[in-house]
Order: C-alpha cells, then structure tokens, then sequence
C-alpha cells in the first residue's frame, strides 16, 4: 500500500507558467535571466507539495513557460536575457502594443489549458502566475475551482486582495526572484498590515523642526536691485511689490531717489489739457 501511494506521489505533473513581463520585469543579463529561472523552479518545486514531482514533468517535457511582452513595450527582455530565456525552454508570445493585451492573451491561454484538460489532469496540474496585476484574479480562481495547484509570483505594487487568493506558502515576491533577495519570512498582507499601523506613530523625518531658526541671509537666495546691485535677501523680507512707497520700502531701505527740480521753461500743464 504504501509502495502505491509513493509511486502516486511521484507521478508525473503538467506545470504552465504565465508571466506577464509588462507587470513583472525580467533580469538584464543572460546570467541574470538564468539565476531567475533556477529560483523560480526552486520555488515551484517547494510550495507546490509533495504530491506534485515538478522535476520529473520538467524531466519529461510536460511543462509550458510562457512570457507575454507586448510590441515595443520598453518592459521587453534584452537581447542577452531573451536568448537565455529560449535556451531555457521559454515561449516568447509577443502581443498587440493596444493596454491590455497581454491580460487578455494570457486569460485566453488559461482558457484553453482548462478546456483541453481532463479533471483528473487538472488535479496534476500546477499553474504559476507572475503578476502583480489584479486582472488575473479570475484567472487564479478559476484554476483553483478545476483543482489545480496554483501558485503566484506577485509584484511589488500587487493588492492584498489579489495575493489572498492562495496561501502564503505558495506565494513570493517577483522581486526576490529577480534579485536574489531573500523573501520575507512574514505573509506579505501581515507585513503591510504591521508596516500601516505603525506608520501614525513614527515620526516625519522630513518634517522640520516647529521652532527651527530661519535661515541665514547669507545662505538666502539673491536679489538684484532698480540700480543692478546684487544684494542677498532674507527670508523673512516681504515679497516686491509694485506700488510706489511699498516698492522702495522693500527693496531700497527707504531710500527714494529725489525729485528733479522744475523746469522753468516747461509748459504749464494745465493749459495743455485744457
């Protein structure tokens, strides 16, 4: 008996990656690309269970790694990475540049992966979806609905609601992935969580001091003068303004340049208007 249920336990599985690269970048370098795909098929071959042998389907050629880049998206993969990713078994499916289409190409393709698959194969099936957008949380329960294992690879900016919908085991950061960071041991919705509720009490670092003395005037900006002399102003100077007395009051010191003398040959101006 037990003899049967490790040969089960062993039988060969289908696994589908989704990866939607607009949402969750790729590494630069050919290098880079490699590392990232052993940590995700590390990560597959961990939190799918005991139940599903990942290496053997990969042994066997039962596994599609599909990568969905729309044209001229500046998200596409280097030369370098591209040519690693297809050294590496990835379908590199490029879509129409229109917002959206990598969303609806990678929800057509899990369609017809659901409608072609037996029951049975379904429940031996593991589906990874890598995104951080909330759009493909149909997708996720509707393969959770057909009994497969699905697991997700979550950008950083991807909602609590989205990255509930499976288990913290069978979830990770993209970005630990790409980087090589080491995941946060911690769910990420508890970690939010614990992040927002100490936010009100930590104090703003960029707030400045309430009774913080008022620059220097050497360090104020400059200010040129009517007569073109530079000069430094002081924060607290009030600001220029155009009428006469106030003008000379704020930028002359008070000083007011005299009045010409009258001219005794001028015309008088009352017989002019009149």
């Amino acid at each position: 008996m037990g003899a049967c249920n490790s040969a089960a336990a062993a039988a060969p599985v289908s696994l589908d990656i989704y990866w939607d690269v607009e949402n969750c970048g790729c590494a630069r370098t050919a290098k880079g690309a490699a590392e990232m795909h052993a940590r995700l098929m590390d990560f597959v071959t961990g939190a799918a269970g005991a139940g599903h042998s990942v290496v053997e389907a990969t042994a066997r050629g039962a596994r599609t790694l599909s990568f969905y880049v729309p044209a001229r998206s500046s998200a596409a993969p280097r030369p370098a990475a591209l040519k690693a990713l297809d050294t590496l078994g990835w379908r590199h499916v490029a879509v129409s540049p229109k917002p959206g289409a990598a969303d609806l190409a990678i929800q057509r393709d899990v369609d017809a992966m659901l409608a072609s698959a037996t029951q049975p194969q379904l429940r031996r099936r593991v589906v990874v979806v890598v995104s951080g957008d909330s759009d493909f949380a149909a997708c996720v329960v509707r393969c959770r609905a057909a009994g497969c294992v699905v697991l997700l690879a979550h950008g950083a900016a991807s909602s609590e609601t989205f990255r509930g919908l499976v288990p913290a085991a069978r979830r990770v950061a993209w970005a630990s992935l790409v980087n090589g960071d080491e995941a946060d041991p911690s769910p990420p919705d508890a970690a939010d969580a614990a992040r927002d509720a100490a936010a009100p009490d930590a104090p703003d670092a960029a707030a400045p001091a309430p009774d913080a003395a008022a620059p220097d005037d050497a360090a104020a900006p400059a200010a040129r003068t009517r007569r073109g002399r530079r000069r430094r102003r002081s924060a607290s100077e009030p600001p220029l303004l155009l009428d006469g007395d106030s003008f000379f009051d704020a930028r002359c010191g008070g000083r007011r340049p005299k009045a010409p003398p009258p001219d005794p040959d001028a015309p008088d101006p009352t017989y002019i208007f009149q």
